[in-house]
Formats: structure tokens, C-alpha cells, sequence
């Protein structure tokens, strides 16, 4: 009883089992997934299976919790003009950073398959303009915004006490253990960071859903051709080395459009909601606290479950 009250200490760490909540439920439709083989019932069933997987829990943590979060802290303010430099170049940082990470990762066994939501449910690219509506709102629209409400904006809020640096790290691990893979995890981690950043520098969740929302759809309808010349191409190396320099100019973009937003919060002197200039050892306490939890231990361990299994 004594080692639980240590894993439950502060009340922070709670918002993890928003994201344990939901890793329950995909395990449910990963089984959903392999009982269902006709794929246009799965089709069907994606869209009630999203906003299940998502909203139920965040919806029954809201309810639960014990104290409201302003629209401030939840970051729910539309973007501004003066963002879409920083937005267009977070999605290509995010394009050619994974496609490097997925070269350097599977290597010669790497094949030029179709998009894959949390590595379960495939997207079929079908003629027709509805069928394609319907692919855009189930695997880009839908999961840009569900994902970037709950490991985002109330992840964050939720951990910001403890400063920003907490904030980003457990939200983009929580984030990354969604996806149940192994091999792809260091891609998903260093993504949430990156849309997590975007946010930050933006003061807007809108900014990482719309980032998330063109990744998404680069990976239904470009990604497939984009590995397809990688490996048919004669000039591999070349092709990385232009990923590569595309990669490194879009992150030094990426940089100096945030460093810009940041300088004019401070001449408009808009105070954080969260401590800053917190030192190494109350940044490293506030991460073992965050760790060191109930929540973030069972989310790691079906984590490690689902990966085994599936």
C-alpha cells in the first residue's frame, strides 16, 4: 500500500490514464481488426473506433477531475497568419525526417506499403471522390485532431506544473507508445516533441493538428511512391543526401520562425502559464515524479505487451 501511495503521489501523473485508457481500447480494435475480414465493415467501424479509442477517456477524465483548465492552458486558440511559415516547415521537418528514420530503421527490408493507423488499420486509396473523402476524414482529419486534443493540449496542460520540459517529454512518450511500435517508436517520440514545440511556440493546439493533419495525408498518398523510387532508384545516396539537406533547412527554419515568436511574446510580455528557468534538478525530479507513476508504468507495460503480441 505504501509503494501504490508513492506511485500516486501529486495528482499531475492521473491524466496519464487518459492515454492508458485509450491503449486498452486499440488493443480491443487491433482484436477487432484481426476478427474483421471483410474491409469495408472495418471500413465502416474506423470512425466509432477513433473517437472511442480518444474522446471516451479523455471525456471520462474531464468529467472526473477535479479542478477546470482554461482555454489558455488548453492552448484552444485558432492559428494566425504569422504561423503558417513555422507550420509549413514543422510538416516538411516532419515528411523527410520520417522518411530517413524509416530508411535508417528497416533498411533493406523496407517496402513501399500503404498508409497504416497505429500500425493496424490500413487505408485503402480507392478511386472515387467520396471513398476519398472518407479516407481524408478517417485517417488524416480524425486522428490529427483526436491525438493532438488528448497528447497535446490536455497532456500538457496537465503536466506543465512540473515545467514545459515534463510537459513535452511525457506527453511525446505517451505519444509515441500509442502506435505499438517498436522499431518506429524514437520516430513517434521525436514527432510529438516536434508538434508539441509547434504549440508551444504558437500558443495554439490548432497549429499541431493542421501539421499533423498534411503529415497524415502524405502518408496516404505520397509516401508509398516516395519509398517506391528509393528503392527502384540507382541513386540512393543522392536521394538521401537531398532528404537529408531538405531536413536540416526546414529544422533551421523551424527554429528561427519559433526563436521569432518567442521574441515577440516577450516584448508583448505574455507571462508563461508554466515555471520557467527551472534548474537540471527540478527538471530531473519533476521527470521522475511523471516516471515514477502508476499510470506511465501500466502504459508502459502494454506497450511492451502489444508489441509482443502483435
Amino acid at each position: 500500500m505504501r509503494f501504490l501511495r508513492f506511485l500516486h503521489r501529486g495528482e499531475a501523473p492521473y491524466v496519464t490514464y487518459t492515454a492508458l485508457f485509450g491503449y486498452v481500447l486499440l488493443v480491443i480494435a487491433r482484436i477487432i481488426d484481426a476478427g474483421v475480414s471483410d474491409p469495408d465493415t472495418l471500413t465502416v467501424l474506423m470512425i466509432p473506433l477513433e473517437l472511442t479509442i480518444f474522446l471516451l477517456p479523455a471525456t471520462l477524465y474531464w468529467f472526473f477531475r477535479r479542478r477546470s483548465l482554461s482555454k489558455t492552458a488548453l492552448k484552444l486558440s485558432p492559428p494566425a497568419l504569422s504561423h503558417i511559415p513555422l507550420m509549413l516547415t514543422a510538416t516538411v521537418v516532419l515528411i523527410c525526417g520520417g522518411v530517413i528514420l524509416t530508411i535508417a530503421l528497416y533498411g533493406r527490408s523496407l517496402g513501399a506499403s500503404s498508409f497504416a493507423l497505429y500500425d493496424t488499420f490500413r487505408a485503402h486509396v480507392e478511386g472515387g471522390f467520396l471513398s476519398n473523402v472518407y479516407l481524408i476524414l478517417t485517417y488524416a482529419a480524425l486522428p490529427a485532431a483526436c491525438e493532438e486534443t488528448v497528447y497535446r493540449s490536455l497532456m500538457c496542460a496537465e503536466h506543465e506544473h512540473g515545467g514545459v520540459v515534463r510537459a513535452i517529454t511525457v506527453s511525446s512518450l505517451c505519444f509515441g507508445m500509442l502506435h505499438f511500435d517498436m522499431r518506429l517508436l524514437p520516430l513517434y517520440v521525436l514527432s510529438g516533441a516536434l508538434l508539441a514545440l509547434a504549440m508551444y511556440a504558437t500558443h495554439s493546439v490548432t497549429v499541431p493538428m493542421i501539421i499533423h493533419f498534411a503529415y497524415n495525408l502524405f502518408g496516404i498518398y505520397a509516401r508509398p511512391y516516395v519509398i517506391s523510387f528509393y528503392i527502384n532508384t540507382d541513386s540512393r545516396a543522392l536521394f538521401i543526401m537531398l532528404v537529408g539537406t531538405l531536413f536540416l533547412v526546414s529544422a533551421a527554419l523551424f527554429c528561427y520562425f519559433s526563436g521569432k515568436l518567442y521574441s515577440r511574446y516577450a516584448a508583448e510580455r505574455l507571462e508563461p502559464s508554466y515555471p520557467v528557468a527551472l534548474s537540471l534538478r527540478e527538471i530531473l525530479a519533476s521527470l521522475g515524479e511523471a516516471f515514477v507513476s502508476l499510470p506511465f508504468i501500466l502504459c508502459a507495460v502494454i506497450f511492451a505487451v502489444a508489441v509482443i503480441v502483435f
